[in-house]
This record gives structure tokens, C-alpha cells and sequence, in this order.
């Protein structure tokens, strides 16, 4: 196959020298060998790249296509990292009691649960990762401390707060002895 495709150059190569003779020109007419190669592949080898048909200046321009534009330029196609910031952005205009307010503990909490939930997800795909497991428990233990003073503090906010969020109230200040040794009351020894 080799030596076909030698002979092929040659003689590509020999109407190019006559080509380039007859007409006086050191430049190459490039019909002229597009006429002599019948293989594809040569011929997309000789003809440069800047001899791409274009659309004629009064023929038809190609349509816009603003659906492509949109999912080209949409929030899906960002890296996760800056999906991740844009999530928390959000949150924090959900939470904060005014604007610029980053500090409130409302959208702390807020922002902990956003991180634990995507810590949670990461946690499901790389169940071996020690490390990110133990940031979690960090980060739980940061969130229950923060609901605890909310709730201590401002009720009202706390339970909104936590109905925002999807979370359940278990954040109450429970001692030893109203868990543990809580009597077993019975629905039958009442009746």
C-alpha cells in the first residue's frame, strides 16, 4: 500500500512540475491536481485550509440559536467549585436580615446545612474518604451548637430558621437524667 501510495505522490508531483511549467507561473494551479488525484485523502491534503467554501455575501446567514447561547453560558457549565459558591451566594440572600449580612446566625446555619448537604453527596460517591467524613462531624457539631443558641436566644427566628431549612427539632438542651431515665409511660396503664 505504501509503494502505491509513492507512485501516487510521484505522479501527483509530476503534474504539479507540469502544471507549474506550462503555465509559466511558479504557483500551482490546484483544479489542476485535484483533476489528476482520485483519493480523498490527498486531496484534502492539497487543498489548503483557507479554501473552506464561505457563504456568499448575499446568500443566507445562518440562523441564530439563543437556546444554545443559554446552555452555553448557563450555570450547569461552570465548574463545581463555582457552582458551589453561587449555591452558598444564594443561601445567604435567602437568610440574611438585611443586606451584606454574612455573620447573623440564621445564615450561618444556612450555610453549614448547604455544606453538609454537599459534603453528604461527596461522602456517598468516596465512602473511604476519612477526612472529609471527619469535616462533616466538624461541621454538624458547629450547626447543632449555632441551633442550640438560636433557640435559646430567639425562638421565633430559630423556628423558622429550621422549617426553611427541612430540619427537625432536636436541638433542645436535654440533661441526663430527662433522656436516659425518662419513666416508660404506657397507653395501657392510663386506660
Amino acid at each position: 500500500m505504501l509503494r502505491a501510495a509513492g507512485c501516487h505522490l510521484r505522479s501527483v508531483l509530476a503534474v504539479h512540475e507540469a502544471v507549474g511549467s506550462s503555465s509559466g507561473s511558479s504557483t500551482v494551479s490546484l483544479d489542476g491536481i485535484r483533476s489528476v488525484t482520485t483519493s480523498s485523502y490527498w486531496q484534502r491534503i492539497m487543498t489548503p485550509a483557507s479554501v473552506t467554501p464561505r457563504p456568499s455575501e448575499g446568500g443566507e446567514k445562518p440562523e441564530p440559536k439563543p437556546e444554545l447561547v443559554e446552555q452555553y453560558l448557563s450555570t450547569s457549565m461552570l465548574p463545581r467549585r463555582e457552582q458551589h459558591r453561587l449555591q452558598l451566594r444564594e443561601v445567604i440572600k435567602e437568610f440574611q436580615r438585611f443586606p451584606g449580612d454574612v455573620g447573623s446566625s440564621e445564615v450561618q446555619v444556612a450555610r453549614l446545612t448547604r455544606k453538609i448537604h454537599d459534603l453528604a453527596e461527596h461522602l456517598k460517591v468516596h465512602r473511604k474518604d476519612h477526612s472529609s467524613r471527619r469535616g462533616l462531624q466538624g461541621l454538624l457539631s458547629q450547626r447543632r451548637s449555632l441551633l442550640q443558641y438560636l433557640r435559646r436566644s430567639n425562638f421565633d427566628t430559630y423556628a423558622m430558621t429550621i422549617s426553611k431549612l427541612g430540619l427537625k427539632d432536636n436541638y433542645a438542651q436535654n440533661d441526663r437524667f430527662t433522656v436516659r431515665y425518662k419513666p416508660l409511660v404506657r397507653a395501657s396503664a392510663h386506660a
